[in-house]
C-alpha cells in the first residue's frame, strides 16, 4: 500500500511541478501560519513584485497547480509558482501517524526549508524545538538552508513587546545551528509583513544548480 501511495505522490508532482525549478518544503506545527503564507503567495499582487529581478508570483496560467494529498490523516498541500514550488505539511505527533514516512520524498527534492513558528504560542516552544531539531538532523535535509519565519509578530508587539527574535532564537536553540545557512525573520502573514524579505533570502541562499 505504501508503495502505491508513494507512486501516486510522485505522479501528481510530476504532472503539476517542473523539476527544473527551485523547491521548498514548508513545515512547522499546526496553527503557525503555513496556510496563510501559501494563500498570500498565490493571491497577493504585492508578493508578485520583482525581487532583484526575480519574480515569485503565480503566473495565472493553466500550468499552475494546487494539489492536496491526505495520507493517513496528514494533509500535504503543494503549490506551483512561476519560480518555485512549495510542499507543506504539519509536524508533530508523528509517532502515531504512519504518514511521516512520506515526508522523506518532499525532503529529498527540497532545495531549502521554510519553518514557520507561532511566536506567540510560548507553551508549544518545547515541541517546536523538538521538531526543529528533527528537521535539521534529518539526513535528507543536511546542508539545506533554513528560513525560520517567526509569525504573528503583530500579537507579540501588542501583548509581549519585550520578547524579541533573539529570545526566540535562544528558546528554540537556533543559535546552536552551525551546519547550514539560516535566518530568522519576523512575519505577520495576514498583512504580508516579512514574507517578501524571507522569500528573497531563501531564494538567494539555496544550494541550487
Amino acid at each position: 500500500m505504501g508503495a502505491i501511495i508513494m507512486k501516486s505522490i510522485k505522479k501528481i508532482n510530476k504532472l503539476c511541478f517542473n523539476s527544473n525549478k527551485m523547491n521548498f518544503v514548508l513545515i512547522g506545527l499546526d496553527g503557525g501560519g503555513k496556510n496563510t503564507l501559501l494563500n498570500q503567495l498565490l493571491k497577493n499582487s504585492e508578493i508578485g513584485d520583482s525581487i532583484n529581478e526575480i519574480k515569485i508570483t503565480n503566473n495565472n496560467n493553466k500550468e499552475n497547480c494546487i494539489s492536496k494529498i491526505n495520507i493517513n490523516g496528514i494533509e500535504i498541500q503543494s503549490i506551483n509558482l512561476e519560480l518555485f514550488d512549495i510542499n507543506s505539511f504539519d509536524l508533530g505527533c508523528y509517532e502515531h501517524r504512519k504518514g511521516i514516512e512520506y515526508s522523506s520524498y518532499y525532503y529529498e527534492i527540497a532545495n531549502g526549508i521554510i519553518f514557520v513558528v507561532d511566536s506567540n504560542d510560548t507553551e508549544r516552544f518545547p515541541e517546536v524545538k523538538k521538531e526543529l531539531n528533527r528537521v535539521i538532523t534529518n539526513e535528507l535535509l543536511i546542508n539545506k538552508p533554513l528560513l525560520i519565519m517567526a509569525n504573528k509578530q503583530d500579537i507579540i508587539q501588542k501583548y509581549n513587546p519585550k520578547f524579541n527574535l533573539d529570545d526566540l532564537v535562544i528558546a528554540l536553540g537556533i543559535n546552536t545551528i552551525n551546519d547550514r545557512k539560516w535566518k530568522i525573520i519576523g512575519t505577520t502573514m495576514i498583512n504580508y509583513s516579512g514574507i517578501k524579505e524571507g522569500m528573497k533570502w531563501i531564494i538567494d541562499n539555496i544550494n541550487y544548480k
